[in-house]
């Protein structure tokens, strides 16, 4: 039996699938019966509790032999904050995991985790990351780049932006590297490693076959959308100012001032390519992002001002 926290999520719903593809047997640690519906057609088992509650979390893991801990924030919202979901819960996670006996603990992280206060959201990551090596557990620890797939954030974000205005504004130079990987493809990987005790013990960083300037994937949405849009180029002082008070009026800002830091920061790996030591061949952005296109104009000024619609989330 194999436990997945954040079943219901992005990534979630895809590792779901990819281990149930397989043939394993999977229980899925949920907050509540309509988030469960999600994932309730893939034949898991539900146990129902919250990662930052420790009796849920050690109930979840009775007869458990491998957990995919997936639970994370990419922003703040009230009370679930970086060090909560990222830290606390992790520990929780890895702990639990110690305790009942469970063999080996698959921890999905983010390329440029560190050790940095100035990037909470990557720190916190960083943070999880030690409580998982000081556990006792076997554990295998992914780090993928830029996620992409139908329910992203990232490239949804920009599609609406694309959409709805003629001009796109770009943060600094739009030269920052990034590495888009398919999430269906994280969830194979995922997927694999969990049962795969070749992979314990290691910390495996993952990307698509190509990097790309943020400038270039901008251009790729608007290729795919079929627009011609003018870019221009924000200084960063800017930008902060102006999302700073997107931060203020908008409950959900289409960006943070946290991303816009990490969006200085390259997220690339060199480690070998993915098709060298897993079974899967990634594919390109470009050519796989056909989902922005049934974004509506509507829909695309509601993304645009950080209101993404479930549809587009996928529920």
């Amino acid at each position: 039996m194999i436990l997945v926290t954040g079943a219901t999520g992005f990534v979630g719903r895809n590792v779901v699938r990819a281990l149930r593809t397989r043939g394993r047997d999977v229980r899925c640690l949920v907050r509540s019966p309509g988030r469960a519906r999600r994932i309730v057609d893939y034949g898991v088992e539900l146990a129902y509790g919250d990662v930052t509650d420790p009796p849920s979390v050690a109930r979840a893991m009775d007869g458990v032999d491998a957990v995919v801990h997936l639970v994370a924030v990419i922003r703040e919202r009230g009370r679930r904050t970086f060090d909560l979901v990222n830290r606390q819960a992790t520990e929780t996670v890895a702990y639990e995991a110690r305790l009942a006996g469970v063999r080996h603990m698959v921890h999905v992280s983010a390329i440029g985790a560190q050790e940095d206060p100035a990037y909470p959201y990557l720190n916190s990551k960083w943070q999880g990351e030690q409580a998982v090596l000081r556990s006792g557990v076997v554990y295998t620890i992914i780090r993928p780049s830029l996620l992409f797939g139908e329910g992203d954030e990232f490239v949804n974000t920009l599609a609406g932006m694309v959409r709805a205005f003629p001009i796109v504004p770009v943060a600094g130079t739009g030269k920052t590297v990034l590495q888009p990987i398919s999430v269906e493809e994280v969830g194979a990987i995922v997927a694999e490693v969990a049962g795969d005790p070749r992979f314990g013990g290691r910390t495996i960083e993952i990307g698509g076959p190509q990097r790309l300037t943020y400038d270039e994937i901008v251009d790729v949405v608007k290729r795919t959308l079929g627009v011609r849009r003018l870019k221009v180029h924000i200084p960063l002082s800017l930008m902060f100012a102006a999302v700073r008070v997107m931060e203020a009026v908008i409950p959900n800002p289409p960006a943070t001032t946290n991303q816009l830091r990490m969006l200085a920061l390259d997220n690339v790996t060199d480690e070998p390519p993915v098709e060298s030591v897993f079974r899967i061949k990634p594919r390109t952005l470009e050519g796989n992002v056909g989902y922005i296109r049934t974004m509506s104009y509507l829909e695309a000024l509601r993304v645009a001002l950080g209101f993404m619609p479930g549809r587009i989330r996928g529920g």
